[in-house]
């Protein structure tokens, strides 16, 4: 199973405002920024966002009504799952989010592929059903897992992103 560190995009602007130049060697890696908006609790599941291994972070209404997106760190080049189920490696306890919902691979030279979980999930890229055999991702790309979007950023785009939150960008 990957380890996924999770952030809130407040800390990495925080973070880049202290580490100025060393920030971008710091945090090397691709993110899954989910972009904040409607949320849901799943009925079954206690109210929190997991990832599993290094960090367990909660999502309450303070934060989702503040509207800092919970931003994770891919850090391992190792397969991950994304979902509600217990065993996902990122865990979205939103109700309209499957239990096993995608899978992000590394691609074959770099990048990252992003494929169906099951059968049921449905997974929007970009405005359009993911296709069965998956995609490889670019830079801001958007996947709508039901009412969560998730925005994938390679480090360069995140570093754009909190430099413009920074006012440097």
């Amino acid at each position: 199973m990957a380890v996924v560190h999770a952030h809130l995009l407040s800390n990495l602007v925080a973070q880049r405002r202290s580490l100025a130049a060393e920030f971008p060697a710091k945090y090397p890696h691709a993110w899954l920024v989910w972009e904040i908006g409607v949320w849901k609790p799943s009925p079954r599941s206690p109210a929190s966002t997991v990832t599993r291994g290094v960090m367990r972070a909660s999502l309450s209404a303070p934060a989702a009504s503040a509207g800092d997106p919970l931003c994770y760190e891919l850090r391992e080049q190792a397969p991950f799952k994304v979902g509600r189920a217990p065993d996902c490696d990122v865990r979205l306890n939103e109700e309209t989010v499957s239990r096993d919902h995608l899978w992000l691979e590394p691609a074959p030279g770099g990048g990252w592929v992003v494929r169906p979980g099951s059968p049921s999930s449905v997974t929007y890229l970009g405005g359009r059903a993911l296709p069965g055999d998956g995609v490889t991702l670019t830079s801001r790309e958007t996947l709508a897992l039901g009412n969560v979007v998730l925005t994938f950023e390679t480090a360069e785009s995140l570093l754009e992103r909190v430099d413009f939150l920074t006012g440097q960008g």
